[in-house]
């Protein structure tokens, strides 16, 4: 370990820099997830203008019931891209 020069540390620490923070931009939520929403409430709106009130919450209760399927998936933060798959307790928040 005394063979190690400033300027060796130096690139070391650089090279880990940039690998966190190309993890960091793997993980979070899916691009498509934000666009998946606002069509699906733009949708619920339409249906809600358009159609009787059984057909638009019948629609509502579908819409929340698969997005609760999904939500337990992509909101653990933990795959944004195939690329990076963190571990639970990586992707936790300090508070749980």
């Amino acid at each position: 370990m005394a063979d190690i020069t400033p300027e060796h540390a130096g690139m070391a620490l650089e090279a880990v820099e940039r690998a966190r923070h190309q993890v960091a931009e793997e993980v979070g939520l899916p691009r498509g997830y934000w666009w998946s929403m606002a069509a699906g409430w733009l949708l619920l709106g339409v249906l809600g203008s358009l159609t009787p009130p059984w057909v638009a919450g019948a629609a509502t209760l579908a819409f929340g019931m698969g997005h609760a399927g999904l939500a337990s998936r992509l909101l653990d933060g933990r795959r944004r891209t195939g690329q990076v798959q963190v571990s639970r307790t990586v992707a936790a928040s300090p508070s749980s």
